[in-house]
């Protein structure tokens, strides 16, 4: 989510990209979620505060971009030290009832 800073709209996001070839982005929070409740309770909060307009194709279309990712890590009891990762990531661009 963005920080809640009343000038967020006037400063452009800053992305960088790692030595790790993976990208992250300035004044955005990361919520640990223990299960699947507390993750959509996490989304329905930033989902609150994306900004809606009408256009042509849709009276409630978004023009915020947003980015919703999900990481996983399993581990295996018999294996303490192996952990297996996976990330998802769920991505609405504004205005892009057009593609």
């Amino acid at each position: 989510m963005l920080s809640g800073s009343p000038d967020r709209f006037s400063n452009p996001l800053k992305i960088k990209l790692s030595d790790y070839n993976t990208y992250s982005v300035e004044n955005l929070t990361s919520i640990p979620s223990g299960n699947v409740e507390e993750m959509l309770e996490s989304y329905y909060e930033g989902n609150e505060s994306k900004t809606l307009a009408e256009n042509a194709s849709n009276i409630f279309s978004s023009r915020s971009h947003t980015i919703f990712q999900i990481q996983l890590s399993s581990f295996d009891s018999k294996f303490p030290n192996l952990v297996s990762k996976s990330v998802l990531n769920i991505v609405d661009l504004a205005g892009s009832e057009w593609l």
